[in-house]
């Protein structure tokens, strides 16, 4: 890849492979930031254009997201009202094309930037941009770090394995997203602490868990468990002040997709719970046939 070309876009459809999307059928346009084309906003409730803009920017250009400056073919227009009262408006920007059949979007570009210079292990990292009303990724980027691409002892099965790791980050599996998961039934049902998010509980132990019905079915099953409320636990040395983190804890879920570490690329697997999780999202339509068996801690009785 060429970091002076454009980020390549990716889309991501609805194929026979772990998850896909539920399908919409309009073309996928992204939403600009009002808070950045617009210098100020109505807010006077009884206005007829409140929460509209009054008034541009007049530095806007574009958007972007983790450096990614994203086209304005893929982006929404925006509109100005002079008048607070008057259905009057300017056209700032009009509607890009848009994306049709095209369910996420994922800009993929390589660069050594200051976040991959700052750690030499650093192979990719990634951040979701944008997401629709019912709070489903459908924008993201990922950045591949340049420098490990012409190392020595480079391993493609490892660097395949880190960007699909990034992908499901993109997709729901996010610290940033866990609050937007919308199947809750389950942690609506149990007497849990909420106030992290409806599907994360901090256990008796201190220990941060995702608890949602297929999560923790899916853990039954893995470790032979008749335990009810085991909930998968999230890592505790990567959490941020909240206690929140993006990974399986490795001392458990080990050799997962999702763990912080990934281990030797025979040893990584796309596993159930995994797959469970995305299930759990509300996003997601999941073959779990297609779940990869994970050794670590398989049948372990209580």
């Amino acid at each position: 890849m060429d970091s002076s070309r454009e980020p390549c876009p990716l889309t991501v459809g609805n194929r026979e492979a772990g998850s896909s999307v539920r399908r919409v059928s309009r073309k996928l346009l992204l939403n600009r930031d009002i808070n950045k084309y617009c210098r100020f906003i109505w807010r006077n409730s009884t206005s007829a254009n409140f929460n509209r803009c009054g008034r541009a920017s007049a530095n806007y250009r574009t958007e972007s997201c983790l450096g990614v400056i994203i086209p304005d073919d893929h982006l929404s227009g925006c509109v100005v009202y002079p008048h607070p009262d008057q259905p009057d408006l300017k056209v700032i920007k009009p509607d890009g094309a848009g994306l049709p059949d095209t369910d996420v979007l994922l800009y993929v570009k390589a660069q050594n930037s200051d976040k991959c210079r700052a750690d030499s292990s650093l192979l990719a990292y990634s951040a979701h941009c944008q997401s629709d009303s019912e709070g489903r990724p459908v924008a993201g980027v990922m950045v591949i770090c340049r420098e490990p691409l012409s190392m020595e002892g480079f391993s493609h099965e490892h660097m395949l394995q880190t960007v699909i790791h990034e992908l499901l980050h993109v997709l729901g599996f996010s610290k940033e997203l866990f609050s937007k998961w919308t199947d809750r039934s389950l942690s609506s049902q149990m007497d849990k602490d909420s106030s992290h998010g409806q599907v994360i509980y901090t256990d008796e132990s201190g220990q941060m868990r995702l608890y949602t019905p297929n999560i923790n079915k899916a853990l039954q099953t893995h470790l032979n468990s008749t335990h009810t409320e085991l909930g998968a636990p999230l890592e505790n040395q990567d959490a941020d002040t909240r206690g929140f983190s993006s990974h399986w804890e490795a001392r458990v879920l080990q050799g997962s997709i999702m763990t912080a570490m990934l281990a030797e690329p025979t040893l990584v697997q796309i596993d159930v719970i995994t797959l469970s999780a995305f299930q759990d999202t509300g996003w997601y339509s999941v073959n779990l046939s297609q779940a990869q068996n994970l050794l670590w801690g398989e049948s372990k009785t209580d």
